[in-house]
């Protein structure tokens, strides 16, 4: 007759540490989706922005940004380092404000009466009736004409002049020479076209925003929790088998609270400890 073996008590095993799962940024289809979003709206913003740009410089047309950079001011004297007298350029900005002089024009607390001749050689001429366009960056336009021109504080203008030069005198009575564009007024022509793609910049960058928002949300989203409740009559009996298969001769175990060897009772199927009369 040949005795089973009593199996071993059950052993309390730590239970598994879950593993970190690495973030993945591409693997699902909506986090795709999020992605083609985004790149469509940094295609869109780089037109809305940059184009304008490339336009300009095609058209050989100056913002007042390039203006104020290119203008000198030594207090007497303020003029430009990349245009001289008669040379002949293309300005294009926004209108911020309409000023009509007459006989003399009124710009940074100095009044302008005079306009220099081309030609050295023939003496100054009074500046008359002109119409002072204010651009950004305290850049100026100069329209001669007894009236307003077709345009209005807000208009976005592409004009084409004549840089002159104009005398004035400032509060303290000092003779002040300013380079300064004068523009028929024929040559303004309204031209939106910079706010209208500033609008399709801004909302390439909206569309940014949502693409970018999409995306972090499904990438940083809780992982799916592990279920709570487990069958523990289950676990016990695939630990019992286990321990089973892998024990190869009879083992004496101890017991987990005095340390003793306790002893098996198959009619309980449990170890028993005699010394703290309890099974396992």
């Amino acid at each position: 007759m040949v005795v089973a073996k009593p199996p071993a008590p059950p052993q309390k095993a730590a239970p598994p540490k879950k593993p970190k799962k690495k973030k993945k940024f591409f693997d699902t289809l909506p986090k795709k989706v999020a992605v083609i979003i985004l790149v469509i709206g940094l295609v869109i913003a780089s037109l809305g922005f940059a184009y304008p740009k490339l336009y300009w410089t095609q058209q050989n047309a100056y913002s007042s940004s390039d203006l104020k950079a290119q203008q000198q001011n030594t207090g007497s004297l303020i003029l430009y380092s990349k245009w001289n007298p008669g040379d002949i350029l293309k300005v294009h900005d926004t209108i911020v404000s309409i000023t009509p002089m007459i006989n003399n024009i009124f710009i940074d607390s100095v009044t302008y009466s005079q306009i220099l001749s081309l030609n050295t050689n023939l003496p100054a001429q009074d500046i008359g009736d002109h119409i002072l366009v204010k651009l950004n960056n305290d850049q100026y336009l100069m329209i001669p004409g007894h009236e307003t021109p077709n345009i209005h504080v807000g208009d976005a203008i592409l004009a084409q002049g004549q840089i002159r030069m104009i005398i004035g005198t400032d509060t303290h009575t000092k003779s002040v020479q300013r380079a300064i564009m004068e523009v028929q007024g024929g040559d303004i022509e309204q031209n939106s076209m910079d706010t209208t793609f500033l609008g399709v910049g801004i909302f390439g960058v909206v569309i940014i925003f949502v693409g970018l928002t999409v995306w972090m949300f499904f990438v940083f989203r809780p992982e799916d929790s592990e279920p709570k409740f487990q069958n523990i009559h289950e676990v016990r009996k695939q630990e019992f088998l286990d321990q089973i298969t892998t024990q190869q001769t009879k083992k004496e175990y101890a017991c987990p609270v005095c340390g003793l060897n306790m002893t098996y009772k198959p009619e309980f199927g449990k170890w028993y400890c005699e010394i703290c009369n309890k099974l396992y």
